[in-house]
């Protein structure tokens, strides 16, 4: 095979001789011994290492069928024109809501008839691009019907011109939304928000008028039992650097803020967390705009101390097909084992849906992240000899791959290691290459020449 070619079909070769090693499918652990990464069969194949993996695999196994069982998840449903329904040529509040939301550990569902991709996948909606609030009063009071949320996100009052006149009308249009909420559902709370400014101009100069005026109706419509709450969107939203180049639509920056506004707004309205989650995000890898993060927990105050050699480390890739995911995915299995005095990670890589990436990309990126863990192992209180990688779907995989070879870039200097008997020895770490053939050699040709005899109790492959 050219090696352009074996270069094209690496992923889909590593990944399933992994599979006929350890039988490893949707759900990959992997024990990875710095820096050979699994030379052949590895250390881990000694006793020493034992104890560890099957605590490990014992752990992970409680945790994903001991984890609490969550109430049902708050319905949210957000209604508007295309701020809230979004495109690709524009940001959009929804998916970043949703990050702050799971990370502060509340647990909501985004419900309507209408979605638009992100990266977690489709989020539910009412939003309608070009419609202005009469619109909505027509049509979206069956599909809450048909969908009835426990709160309402309303964020409507563009696609008008000053010289309708549309203050009143807009004002007449959002009480007939708020009173059809409420028939269908007598609990909902309603967040009103005050719409962005728009630089479009002389178009869009009602604005300041439909604000105060949508701010005396939150005020007049406000029950202890059926709650309207005023968001206010418009301040600190500069449409001269929060707006794309239609003036009108939030940029990344603008979306940002939309969100976090919303947020704020949210966490008065919903019930208490049982956890939130505040993982330090650490930068290992920036690829052009793109700064891969990884989401770090350590142990809290309480946690089982460190050993003098440093803490295990758990580091998880989040599943969506190379396509979509976050982070986030595994954020409650990393507190989990925190609290339980590992060092656990959520590591974010390239996708398609959010970098236009392959999974080669996204494989050069799993193994980048397990190189800087280990790197940088002491700053980070780690045992560099007791690093684990763990995923679900195409994470599993990112998690075999890496514990199989090492990346064509990968630094291959001659440093001190542990061969396959678990000997400290000096030898230059394999190629991706050198290990598949090496899986096929005698033992003893696995050895480097400086290697001393393995110690007795080690099981020789």
């Amino acid at each position: 095979m050219a090696p352009e070619a074996a270069r094209e079909n690496r992923p889909v070769t590593e990944i399933a001789q992994l599979r006929r090693r350890a039988a490893l499918n949707d759900f990959g652990i992997a024990s990875l011994v710095p820096p050979a990464l699994l030379p052949g069969r590895s250390a881990m194949h000694c006793a020493p290492r034992l104890p560890f993996r099957r605590w490990l695999a014992g752990a992970l196994l409680a945790l994903l069928s001991a984890g609490a069982a969550a109430g049902a998840p708050v319905r949210l449903m957000a209604v508007g024109d295309s701020i809230t329904a979004g495109a690709d040529f524009f940001s959009c509040y929804r998916y970043p809501l949703w990050e702050k939301l799971f990370a502060a550990g509340y647990v909501v569902e985004f419900v309507g008839t209408q979605s638009s991709a992100t990266r977690v996948g489709p989020l539910a909606h009412e939003g309608y691009g070009g419609k202005n609030t009469e619109f909505l009063a027509a049509t979206v009071p069956a599909h809450f019907r048909e969908h009835p949320a426990d709160i309402v996100l309303l964020h409507s009052g563009h696609n008008h011109t000053v010289e309708e006149k549309p203050v009143p009308g807009i004002v007449a249009a959002t009480e007939q939304l708020i009173t059809a909420f409420r028939a269908a559902n007598p609990r909902v709370t309603v967040l009103l928000a005050q719409v962005i400014p728009a630089g479009k101009l002389p178009k869009y100069s009602y604005l300041p008028e439909l604000n105060a005026a949508l701010a005396a109706l939150a005020h007049r419509l406000d029950r202890p039992d059926q709650r309207v709450v005023l968001v206010d969107q418009a301040s600190g939203f500069d449409w001269t650097t929060d707006t794309v180049a239609d003036k009108v639509h939030p940029n990344a920056r603008g979306a940002e803020k939309m969100a976090e506004a919303w947020f704020q707004a949210l966490r008065r309205v919903l019930p208490q967390p049982a956890r939130e989650f505040a993982p330090r995000r650490m930068i290992y890898r920036q690829v052009g705009d793109a700064a891969l993060e990884l989401h770090v927990f350590a142990p809290p105050a309480g946690a089982p101390s460190a050993p003098a050699r440093g803490r295990p480390a758990v580091v998880f890739f989040y599943g969506g097909g190379w396509t979509h995911g976050t982070p986030l995915q595994f954020y409650p299995e990393c507190a989990w084992l925190a609290e339980r005095g590992l060092l656990a990670i959520s590591a974010d890589y390239r996708i398609a849906s959010a970098h236009g990436a392959t999974p080669f990309e996204s494989a050069d990126d799993a193994r980048a992240a397990i190189r800087w863990v280990r790197d940088h192992a002491r700053e980070l209180g780690v045992d560099p000899a007791r690093i684990a990688a763990a995923g679900a779907s195409a994470g599993g995989q990112l998690a075999a791959i890496t514990a199989l070879s090492r990346a064509p870039d990968d630094r291959a200097p001659r440093r001190r290691t542990r061969c396959c008997c678990g000997i400290p020895c000096s030898t230059p770490a394999p190629t991706a290459t050198a290990t598949r053939s090496s899986a096929r050699a005698p033992p003893n040709s696995r050895r480097s020449p400086s290697c001393r005899p393995p110690p007795p109790g080690c099981r020789r492959p």
